[in-house]
């Protein structure tokens, strides 16, 4: 069973309005330099021989300090871990962002909460599949399932057809098949390898239907 707890602050006036400058000054801060490394990045795009280094937690810092504090006065009454906080964090976003983060770095109910946030957001379909869906004992060209398949078979053979595949690419084909048409006992005819590639074998990537459009 998993618990939850809300934490409620009880602030004055004095305090609550503390609270609300350091959030706002923390916000500017991530405005500006979301904007700022926006720019770098466009830049660097057009002119590939003369790129401008993506600036770190700290360069992003330093270049407030420099720049925006001076014209901004509001920022010497919160303390400095506000707006540098919010760079660290920005930059943290960004580093994300530039590396491929694989299910297991961010965990599969995180992985899935995000894709569910995204198909909703843009109007498309997530479709799942059941836990126990024998994607890697069902053979993607016959559609015949073996009773046993040990974790070390690493190489689908159907005795049946003798088909032979990739046991996870197998798997994802399956999986792909499932949300395209719906399989039978007796097969689904031959399997489409067009539109599948061998790195393709995430289960829920293989199995949602995102159609996304550009910002």
């Amino acid at each position: 069973m998993l618990l939850g707890f809300k934490t409620e602050l009880k602030l004055n006036n004095q305090q609550r309005t503390e609270l609300l400058k350091h959030a706002g000054t923390a916000r500017h801060a991530w405005n500006w330099g979301l904007k700022l490394t926006r720019q770098i990045l466009d830049h660097n795009q057009a002119n590939l021989e003369n790129t401008i280094k993506f600036p770190s937690g700290i360069d992003l810092h330093k270049w407030l300090v420099a720049l925006v504090k001076p014209e901004n006065p509001w920022y010497f009454e919160v303390s400095k871990c506000a707006p540098q906080y919010a760079l660290r964090d920005l930059r943290m976003a960004w580093d994300r962002c530039f590396k491929k983060v694989s299910v297991g770095d961010m965990g599969f109910y995180e992985f899935r909460r995000q894709l569910e946030y995204k198909t909703k957001l843009y109007g498309a379909e997530l479709v799942t599949v059941d836990r126990w869906f024998p994607s890697s004992k069902t053979c993607s060209n016959c559609g015949t399932k073996k009773e046993t398949l040990s974790l070390s078979e690493r190489v689908f053979e159907c005795e049946d057809c003798r088909f032979s595949l990739d046991r996870d690419l197998n798997a994802a084909i399956n999986l792909k098949n499932v949300v395209s048409h719906p399989m039978s006992a007796c097969g689904s005819g031959e399997a489409d390898f067009s539109e599948l590639k061998q790195e393709d074998f995430s289960l829920l990537a293989n199995v949602s239907k995102l159609s996304l459009t550009p910002d």
